[in-house]
């Protein structure tokens, strides 16, 4: 009788860490102008943004001591930014050429909030896509993404960001 009881607590508590752990993404939301079109843009210019570090650790123990480690990973925004859009196409350039500006887009990259989720928190970071002639809102993309770190939530974030934007 002991035995079932506790399978039954192990059952209980493991569906109950099952249902916390799982989480969905809200979806991206997106806005466009529609006299502009991200396929009118053969350049980009990107605003520069730092390094992203998010790291995990583990600790455990036993009669022989305690054990643990931990990870750490770090990611640039803008870098997943450029290597989406060069795989795209588009050619990306270090400053604003007045001759071309009709032709580029500038691309800013902010993080909008934080929502907790099962165990964790997800993300949300927003994508703004502005003509560098008119200065003008071409399209602007917001959208969340949870991983092991923060620096995997924001690649998730971005990439879903991306996607959504270019109708993947």
């Amino acid at each position: 009788m002991q035995i079932i009881k506790r399978s039954l607590y192990l059952l209980f508590f493991g569906l109950i860490i099952c249902f916390t752990s799982c989480v969905t993404l809200q979806p991206t939301t997106i806005t466009r102008n529609e006299k502009d079109a991200l396929s009118n843009y053969k350049y980009f210019y990107i605003n520069p943004t730092g390094a992203k570090t998010g790291s995990t650790g583990y600790v455990y123990g036993n009669q022989y001591g305690v054990y643990g480690g931990s990870s750490a990973k770090s990611t640039d925004p803008c870098d997943i930014i450029t290597g989406f859009m060069l795989k795209k196409g588009y050619i990306r350039i270090a400053a604003i050429d007045e001759n071309i500006a009709d032709k580029t887009l500038v691309i800013s990259y902010g993080e909008t909030g934080r929502r907790p989720a099962g165990l964790g928190y997800t993300i949300n970071v927003t994508l703004q896509f502005t003509s560098a002639k008119t200065h003008n809102i071409v399209c602007s993309v917001s959208g969340e993404g949870m991983g092991e770190t923060e620096a995997d939530d924001i690649r998730i974030a971005i990439t879903r960001c991306l996607e959504t934007a270019f109708g993947i």
